[in-house]
């Protein structure tokens, strides 16, 4: 369902190409367009947490854009809107994580 995410056994080589990109240096930032989301079940709220630890790891930020008003609710209620940037279009948030690139 595209409109709910969930994390199964064929999402996981694609989760495990991000965390092996930032782990390589390849990324330090990332962009998650939820454009297609409106809710997320608890291992999706997992994996923006260790997403946003990795990239922080590494030197570098998450930004979200096209968030649903349900889902910035949740990131809200829950303080993790503390942790990672919230944009409005997907142009912001890739300025946001340009601008916070290393020149």
């Amino acid at each position: 369902d595209p409109d709910e995410l969930t994390f199964d056994e064929s999402g996981e080589s694609e989760l495990a190409e991000v965390f092996d990109r930032l782990h390589g240096g390849e990324s330090i930032n990332v962009v998650v367009d939820c454009h297609r989301i409106e809710r997320c079940c608890s291992s999706g709220i997992a994996f923006f947490i260790k997403l946003q630890k990795n990239a922080q790891r590494h030197g570098g930020l998450v930004a979200f854009c096209n968030v649903s008003p349900h889902l910035c609710e949740v990131f809200e209620m829950l303080h993790l809107n503390t942790l990672w940037r919230t944009c409005g279009s997907l142009d912001e948030a890739l300025a946001v994580v340009e601008d916070a690139s290393p020149s």
